[in-house]
This record gives C-alpha cells, structure tokens and sequence, in this order.
C-alpha cells in the first residue's frame, strides 16, 4: 500500500466499504473498521485535488525519465548519422548542431532536476536559429529533428515547474502535510485491518470464517498496490544499452 496516492486510497476504500463491506462485517471488529474508515474516507476526499495524485517527488521522477528517454534518443540518433556512411551534408550539419548546442554530454541525464531545467530554459533560446539546419533530418516517427528537440526541451522545462511548484508546496501548504498524514494513517489502518483478520482467521478453531478472507477483502487493495508499484519501477529502474560511441548512460536517480 506504501505506493499508492491518495486518489488510490479512497478507490480502494470505496471498494472495501461497498463491494467487500459483507466480508468486513465477518470480523467481530468489522463494525469499528468500518466506522474509522468511513471517517478517514471522507477527510481524504476533503483534500483539495491537487494534492490527491501522484506525489509531486514521485511525478518528479516520471517527468526525469521522459526527459532522459528523449536525451537517448537524440544521442543515439546523433551517434547513428555519425557512424552512417552516406549521411548527406545536412545530416552532418544536424548531428553537428546537436552535438554542441543540444545533447552535449551523456552524463547530463544525472544531473539534479534543477540543473536539467536551467540547460533546457538555456537552450530553448537557441533553438529558433536552430530550427531550419535540424527541420532538414527526417526523424523515424515522420517528424523532424525540430520537433524531437523542441519536446526534449520541453521536457526538461516541465521539471523545472514541477520543481518549483514543489517548493511552493512545501513552503506555503499547510495542507499539504496534512495529506501526507492523513495518507500514513490510512495506510497504518489498513495494515492494523489486514493485522486483524490474520489474527482473527487464527483464533477462529471453528473455521467460521473463510480462509479466503484476507483476499476477500484486499483483493482491490492489492491489485491497487500491484499497478502502483509497477508505475514506481518503471519510473526509477529503467536501463538501457550504451551506444557504440559516447556510450549513453541508463538513467539513475537523480539528486535532488
């Protein structure tokens, strides 16, 4: 449950107060679950909206891994027209072009978030003088190389608000920790449940209860989880092979 947002949390209480409120009523504690439930469900959907998706560090992350992909693929692209043996004049002068003024280095894509930021805020000035040698360098996608770095660009721009709309957060929005806490008590009291019906299913020597019940109830809850996870790896643990020159590193966590 530790990856699941808020929005996550209150679908998943949704879920266990209505389609699985009849397993819940099985435990003999099931009524005061179902009381301090109900009551966190509503302070969580209380909060504004904005601070119900996905954390702003972790949406900091998916934002640095787009970013980084596009880095590859400019940088592969780039090695690939170098290495082509019939790579016309323009081709050369793109490759070029990137080379110095767009994805300089490899090892950018372990810079801080700010540092990204800054380098696109810096290079989208020059990219309107940019645009008529890279417009000329056809891309795979039916584009050109103006629009595949316009969006690199972007990219990196977009972390930079996000960067900034996290401190605006962390310095102005009282409610801001309340999500957070309301958010671990969630958590802890959906853990205390699961604790519950573990012992209860234990101490039942008369099999009353059915030994399904755990998945009876959390079924939701862990199919939740399961997706929530999957979202939180791929957005920290993507590797990619290096280039035959000026190897392309896989993207890491970046500082912050």
């Amino acid at each position: 449950m530790r990856d699941l947002t808020i929005d996550e949390l209150i679908l998943a209480l949704d879920d266990l107060l209505g389609k699985r409120g009849p397993e819940l009523a099985k435990l003999s504690s099931g009524k005061s679950f179902r009381t301090l439930l109900s009551r966190i469900r509503g302070q969580l959907a209380a909060l504004p909206e904005a601070l119900r998706g996905l954390p702003r560090a972790e949406l900091l992350r998916a934002l640095d891994l787009n970013h980084d992909r596009r880095h590859r693929a400019l940088s592969h692209l780039r090695q690939a027209i170098e290495l082509w043996p019939d790579a016309t004049a323009a081709m050369k002068r793109a490759a070029a072009l990137l080379a110095s003024d767009f994805v300089v280095e490899a090892s950018e894509t372990q810079a801080p978030y700010a540092v990204e930021a800054q380098k696109a805020e810096e290079r989208l000035l020059k990219l309107p003088a940019a645009e008529p040698v890279l417009a000329a360098v056809s891309t795979p996608d039916g584009s050109t190389l103006v629009t595949w770095v316009r969006a690199f660009l972007e990219a990196g721009r977009t972390i930079g608000t996000t960067l900034s709309g996290r401190a605006d957060d962390l310095a102005t929005r009282p409610d801001g920790k309340q999500a957070g806490a309301l958010r671990g008590t969630t958590i802890g009291l959906l853990s205390d449940l699961r604790t519950t019906v573990a012992r209860e299913l234990e101490a039942d020597t008369d099999a009353t209860l059915p030994r399904s019940l755990d998945a009876d109830i959390f079924g939701y809850v862990d199919e939740l989880q399961r997706l929530a996870a999957a979202r939180a790896s791929n957005a920290s643990n993507v590797t990619a092979p290096a280039g035959p020159t000026n190897p392309v590193p896989p993207v890491g966590p970046n500082p912050t």
